[in-house]
């Protein structure tokens, strides 16, 4: 793990995928310190890279995969 900003606290720094979505094999991304920004055409893989961030991070049974494709409003 590099450098502790805020100690007790944890970040996300690495991100893999194995056939997750619209993902074939074994896809890595690095997170940068900073943050970044998803961007892509429709079909490029947005909703499944945060998909697979949620169904690690949120409880089983609470997660709501592609929420922005299913959200009709409030």
């Amino acid at each position: 793990m590099s450098e502790v900003a805020h100690p007790g606290q944890w970040r996300l720094e690495h991100i893999e995928l194995a056939n997750w979505g619209t993902f074939s094999g074994l896809h890595s991304v690095h997170v940068p310190r900073k943050g970044f920004l998803l961007t892509g055409e429709s079909g490029s893989g947005k909703s499944s890279l945060v998909d697979a961030i949620s169904a690690v991070l949120t409880p089983r049974g609470k997660t709501r995969f592609n929420a922005a494709a299913a959200d009709t409003g409030t």
